[in-house]
């Protein structure tokens, strides 16, 4: 059995950015989205001025499901806010382009959020996400 992670041990991994820490980071996004410290850690990791830690915490929301986001979403209001200003203003392109794959994955498309997918389509970590949302879009 796989113990769970906290978040702060996803943030460490986040930070160090090696190829075996985002795979662990992946294993692990499932199991740990819907708990509430993650999910703290992760709506205040939106603001972090660290690429990885915005980019994981995009991350979080990408992988839940929808109807918890929804709802998670209109508890806590900073959350869409946050998502949408990182499509822009992310503190570098991964980061912000989890932000559009996380509100693409939740069905919250809009014209910045498509701009910033289309970007990503030939990119090799990450293109396949990308056409995955666009498809849905189109």
């Amino acid at each position: 059995m796989v113990t769970s992670m906290n978040w702060e041990q996803l943030t460490d991994l986040a930070v160090r950015d090696t190829d075996e820490g985002w795979g662990k980071i992946d294993e692990q996004l499932s199991q740990v989205c819907t708990d509430q410290a993650v999910i703290k850690g992760a709506v205040n990791g939106l603001l972090n001025s660290n690429e990885h830690i915005q980019d994981l915490s995009a991350s979080v929301f990408g992988v839940q499901k929808t109807d918890f986001f929804k709802n998670l979403a209109r508890i806590n209001t900073q959350l869409l806010s946050r998502l949408r200003r990182n499509v822009k203003e992310g503190a570098g392109s991964y980061a912000q382009f989890r932000a559009a794959a996380a509100l693409g994955e939740q069905g919250y498309s809009s014209l910045e959020v498509i701009e910033k997918l289309k970007e990503f389509e030939n990119d090799p970590d990450v293109g396949g996400i990308s056409k995955r949302l666009l498809a849905k879009y189109q």
